[in-house]
């Protein structure tokens, strides 16, 4: 089947991957797309009844804040106090207790008029066991509050206000608190008191609450939002229920709430799903209640349905399309493909100035541009090959000609040499010496290419000469890291910058010059420093000497331009030459050379010389 496939032409291979290529991804979009709308609604779906369980949770929360408010400032406020002692009084007639009860009557039905829509009674249990309510008939006996669990955890969190959800719904639920009042001795009134562990000392109020308030709370929500709300206690009991659940079985509802009120009795806040529904719970900031939605998941897979509908309706449209677009692609593709191959031929014909040419302006049109500039380099680099081999036959013909010259050269300086020494001339011996040494090392057989050791003592050479022509002026040192003695560079690389010191440097100085050359190693390169106390350059100058591009063979650059040259062709445009400098402070030249190196020249035309 592949070697069936590669035997194709080059169109129906495209036009077959890109149909198969095209359909897959479409399948792949239209999938993804389909999970990812049904994500995105269920994403959207959870946000909106996260931000409505936190809508119900801080509304209804806010209005128990204001009657716990209310029920705090009770135990501050003296007509209760008043009212409270007067019914601690041992001694007290019938028509004082029946004003006392008629007090407290209307004291608490005002307060319970206050907040009519959420209290439905007030009621308080003395430690002495009387019993004050805000109704005319009270709902249970001080005897019949104490078998309570109410009163239990009343006595077990004494001084603390606690939400109670009734065990036998009768529509209510309660905030209540034990107390006892401590006479402090500084006032007229007592303050509540927090140090007795007795339970007779602690009376008990208690404000039931209407569990009608929360249901017309969350039934709103449970309408608008299309689903069931339940606020359910600390214990994991439903306080309040709205909202149906209709779309399960009555075995699944009853396993979905007694796993919810497990979640909560454990504390657990979050969203998990079971049985076509999905479970919300948020937990309420006070009472350590809970909030719990229970969405149908149906309505978001019904949801889902029409955008299923709509990928497929898609992708169908999708395949038909497909083939229409990789015939065109196709053609598109394979005519630049043959136009570059005829190209190509004609390169192969030894045309090197084909040019490419396309109305496209696609990756293949790139192609062929590079590949006329590619023949266009070939074309400038067989030029200048050809130059430089030309040059190179002349540079051999003048190394020739330097090895037969130089023999007269050497014998005339060494007649002259011996007749010095005969006169005991030994200055004029010893300059004589120097100066064949000087030609010898300078021409070193014709070869371009020396070693550091010959170098130095070239340049070396040289300066003794200039010392004894300058009536020793100036002084000279000369370091080599022994590492690089034997390692090889072009000649000729260091007296140049020697001699710009001599001419240039030391100009009209009044003072020793100092020139010092010191030669090291540094990773993969060798550094020649060549330093000098002269009276430096300006700035404008100094530019000049380090922008390579700039220098000119001039006054200054023709010797130093010799150089970069030489050290450009054998290396690269990585090593160069550096100038620092500053006027009356002396001058320094780093030049920069690897210490491995292949003796032949690199060509780079990209590379500014």
């Amino acid at each position: 089947m592949r070697k069936k496939f590669l035997k194709q032409s080059l169109k129906t291979r495209i036009i077959y991957l890109y149909t198969i290529f095209v359909l897959v991804l479409m399948g792949g979009i239209t999938f993804y797309t389909y999970y990812f709308n049904v994500n995105l609604l269920k994403h959207k779906e959870d946000s909106i009844l996260q931000d409505s369980l936190a809508y119900l949770e801080q509304t209804i929360s806010a209005r128990i804040e204001l009657v716990n408010d209310e029920y705090i400032n009770v135990f501050d406020d003296k007509q209760f106090l008043q009212l409270y002692l007067g019914s601690q009084k041992s001694e007290m007639d019938k028509g004082t207790r029946l004003k006392l009860n008629n007090d407290f009557q209307i004291y608490l039905a005002e307060l319970k008029m206050r907040n009519h829509d959420i209290i439905d009674a007030i009621n308080l249990y003395t430690s002495d066991g009387q019993v004050f309510s805000s109704e005319y008939r009270y709902q249970m006996t001080f005897e019949q509050f104490q078998k309570t669990t109410n009163y239990s955890d009343c006595m077990k969190n004494k001084n603390k206000i606690l939400y109670r959800n009734m065990e036998v719904d009768n529509g209510q639920f309660h905030m209540l608190r034990s107390f006892y009042f401590l006479d402090n001795g500084k006032s007229n009134y007592p303050s509540v008191g927090y140090l007795s562990e007795d339970d007779e000392d602690y009376s008990t109020l208690v404000f039931s609450l209407k569990k009608k308030y929360l249901r017309n709370v969350i039934s709103e929500e449970a309408i608008e939002r299309q689903v069931s709300v339940l606020i359910i206690d600390q214990n994991g009991k439903i306080v309040v229920r709205e909202g149906a659940m209709d779309w399960m079985s009555e075995e699944e509802r009853s396993e979905l709430i007694n796993e919810i009120e497990d979640y909560v009795s454990q504390g657990y806040q979050g969203n998990f799903e079971k049985n076509r529904a999905g479970i919300h719970m948020r937990q309420m900031d006070i009472a350590d209640w809970s909030i719990v939605y229970i969405y149908n998941m149906n309505i978001l897979y019904q949801q889902a349905g029409q955008i299923r509908k709509v990928a497929v309706v898609m992708f169908t449209l999708a395949v038909v399309v497909v083939f229409l677009i990789a015939s065109f692609i196709s053609r598109t593709v394979t005519k630049p493909i043959r136009l570059l191959a005829k190209s190509m031929d004609e390169a192969i014909e030894n045309n090197m100035e084909v040019v490419f040419e396309t109305k496209y302006e696609d990756e293949i049109a790139y192609l062929g541009n590079k590949f006329s500039e590619l023949m266009h380099r070939v074309s400038t680099l067989l030029t200048e090959v050809k130059s430089i081999e030309k040059q190179k036959n002349v540079e051999q013909q003048k190394a020739l000609q330097a090895q037969i010259n130089p023999h007269f050269l050497y014998n005339t300086l060494d007649m002259v040499y011996w007749l010095a020494k005969m006169e005991r001339q030994d200055n004029i011996a010893n300059i004589i010496a120097d100066l064949a040494d000087f030609f010898r090392l300078s021409l070193n057989k014709g070869e371009d290419i020396t070693t550091v050791k010959k170098e130095t003592e070239h340049v070396q050479k040289y300066l003794e000469i200039q010392r004894v022509r300058m009536d020793e002026k100036f002084d000279y040192e000369i370091t080599i890291d022994s590492n690089v003695e034997e390692s090889n560079v072009p000649k000729l690389i260091l007296q140049p910058f020697v001699e710009n010191t001599l001419i240039h440097g030391f100009q009209s100085v009044n003072y020793q010059g100092k020139i010092r050359i010191s030669v090291i190693r540094e990773e993969e390169d060798i550094i020649f420093f060549i330093e000098d106390n002269g009276i430096g350059m300006d700035k404008d100058l100094l530019e000049t000497l380090n922008d390579s591009r700039q220098i000119e063979r001039g006054e200054h650059g023709y010797a130093i331009g010799n150089v970069r040259e030489r050290i450009y062709l054998y290396s690269g445009n990585k090593h160069n030459i550096a100038f620092d400098t500053s006027v009356e402070q002396g001058t320094r030249v780093q030049i920069r050379f690897p210490f491995e190196f292949k003796e032949e020249v690199k060509y780079d035309e990209n590379v500014s010389r």
